[in-house]
């Protein structure tokens, strides 16, 4: 398992949250390669709440994962960008109807 910010982990940097470019650029690299997905959906719901709604095409490739927790906090990181600029989020995904 890697941590975002541990002893020797080569994904801990200093300055978080301080240097948001430099924090949204590594949590992405690590929401796309780390194997662990509690891990990787972390990094999403945190880019979510660092980032601009310009990042939304970085997360979006996400939607597609093979597990359901990536796509889950893909969709929650969305969401809270698309809220920011004040842009409609778009299609209802659940309807109970």
């Amino acid at each position: 398992m890697t941590y975002v910010c541990g002893p020797g982990s080569p994904t801990c940097w200093p300055g978080f949250p301080s240097s948001p470019t430099t924090s949204l650029l590594r949590l992405l690299a690590l929401a796309a390669h780390e194997k662990d997905p509690i891990t990787a959906a972390t990094a999403l719901l945190a880019v979510g709440l660092l980032g601009l709604p310009s990042t939304a095409e970085d997360i979006t490739p996400h939607l597609d994962a093979a597990d359901p927790l990536m796509r889950w906090a893909a969709a929650t990181a969305l969401i809270r960008l698309a809220n920011l600029d004040g842009t409609p989020v778009g299609q209802t995904v659940y309807s109970a109807g």
